[in-house]
């Protein structure tokens, strides 16, 4: 059996505690809202901690960390990223060609005096930078997206990996359900599903079902009167919590630490095994990332300082006015 998190266990903790059983679905409506509500302030806790003792800032979790492709399209310079990227980590990289420096992200101050230089050059992107989307929608729904700039402007299509910090969602409404009559039809998520969540648990009118895998459409058959299909809301929420087995424990201390700020008796019992669990999660976060298995950097060549204009040098050679395929 997998030792992971399942938001059917965090529930039956947090509703435990409460004093409201382990049962999740005899909790009354009211009931039910408090154990949500409090795990996903746990949850967001977790995921965006307080500093640790000694430490001068949060700790950023390199277990939520992913990557993804970008493919460039000619003459376009700028590129919406997908709402889940919470901030870029790194250069990015040419995923298929060998021998390539990496594009270099740049504050947006120095990449507006690297551009300026020749605002329409064109060919392969050499640095960029990332902005805030420039949107009137700051919905929760539809939470504030980034968009790359890239210069000098991509000539062709070029495929880049980037690394980046993952927003994490509770949720997903949109575009994940079809309706018709008395029937409901949850659309294929494979696209966009994590690889982690696994099962689904569908939510609708104060009730629930649990899916199989997002992986093909799940059809339904709904019967019972109440209101129209259309007027209810319809939420697609991941049953599997990222952080794994490792974080289990961290994730279920911090949950039950909001919880206890509204018991009758004020108590800092779960806050302070909140601490400790949270660095026990640091210290097993960090031990895949050391320089005992990547390596020392000893020319500090990922530092702020490397930025330098020799990297707008084209090195390309030419053999009879045409470079070699």
């Amino acid at each position: 059996m997998n030792l992971g998190l399942t938001r059917e266990e965090l529930r039956g903790e947090v509703g435990r505690f409460l004093g409201y059983g382990r049962d999740y679905s005899s909790y009354n409506e009211y009931q039910k809202d408090d154990v949500d509500s409090w795990i996903r302030r746990g949850l967001r806790q977790f995921y965006s901690p307080p500093p640790i003792p000694g430490a001068t800032k949060s700790h950023e979790w390199n277990f939520l960390r992913p990557t993804k492709t970008l493919a460039t399209v000619a003459s376009t310079a700028s590129y919406i990223l997908p709402d889940e990227v919470g901030s870029l980590v790194g250069d990015l990289v040419f995923a298929s060609e060998q021998a390539k420096p990496s594009v270099e992200i740049l504050n947006y101050q120095r990449f507006l005096e690297a551009k300026i230089t020749n605002p329409t050059r064109t060919g392969r992107p050499i640095y960029a930078a990332a902005t805030p989307t420039q949107t009137t929608d700051v919905s929760p729904v539809a939470p504030m997206s980034w968009t790359l700039e890239l210069w000098p402007v991509p000539d062709k299509v070029y495929t880049l990996t980037y690394r980046y910090s993952a927003i994490q969602q509770d949720a997903f409404d949109i575009d994940t359900v079809d309706i018709s009559g008395t029937i409901v039809t949850l659309r294929s998520t494979s696209s966009t599903w994590p690889s982690w969540a696994g099962d689904a648990i569908l939510t609708s009118n104060n009730y629930e079902l649990k899916t199989d895998k997002r992986l093909t459409d799940t059809t339904l058959q709904l019967c019972g009167g109440g209101p129209t299909l259309t007027d209810q809301k319809y939420l697609l929420q991941p049953n599997v919590l990222p952080g794994g087995a490792q974080h289990a424990e961290t994730i279920v201390a911090s949950c039950l630490s909001i919880a206890e700020e509204y018991g009758e008796t004020p108590s800092t019992r779960y806050r302070e095994l909140f601490m400790q669990r949270l660095m026990a999660s640091i210290a097993i976060d960090g031990q895949g990332y050391t320089s005992e298995n990547l390596g020392q950097n000893l020319d500090h060549s990922d530092g702020p300082s490397s930025f330098n204009k020799y990297r707008l040098v084209d090195f390309n050679v030419k053999v009879n006015g045409t470079l070699p395929s």
